[in-house]
């Protein structure tokens, strides 16, 4: 393997696209996660006691999801430039990054769409933060 053993700006420039490929690639868990705790979030029985979860896993979800959601934003950004910046050295490496930044950034996507949706419908349609139906209107 002489792509990391070379001293020559050849192979810096094909190792850093590759570190980037490869932590999109390992960020996918990262994403399943940021997914899982934007469920948790909108799920009513989540922030009761009813629900049988623990605190600790609330206030995990209530503090970590938005630092979470941004440490995971600015991993795909940065991992997005390095890898579009390599784009003419490794024109095929390039392109596979793309495609996993894509897809990380639909993720992303995703797991935001699911921490607002139900909010903006409860202000459109005048209710509390948080809402959802079986709740009350206090």
């Amino acid at each position: 393997m002489e792509l990391f053993h070379g001293n020559d700006a050849r192979s810096d420039e094909v190792a850093r696209p590759l570190v980037a490929t490869l932590l999109l690639l390992a960020n996918t868990f990262l994403a399943g996660l940021l997914i899982w705790a934007a469920r948790l979030r909108e799920t009513p029985l989540f922030w009761r006691h009813a629900g049988g979860y623990s605190e600790g896993l609330r206030d995990w979800v209530k503090i970590g999801f938005p630092l979470l959601y941004g440490v995971d934003f600015l991993l795909v950004a940065l991992a997005f430039l390095v890898v579009l910046r390599a784009a003419r050295v490794t024109p095929r490496l390039a392109r596979l990054g793309l495609c996993l930044a894509l897809i990380q950034a639909l993720l992303l996507m995703f797991a935001a769409g699911l921490a607002v949706e139900n909010n903006l419908r409860n202000i459109w349609e005048g209710r509390p933060l948080h809402w959802h139906p079986g709740d009350t209107v206090e």
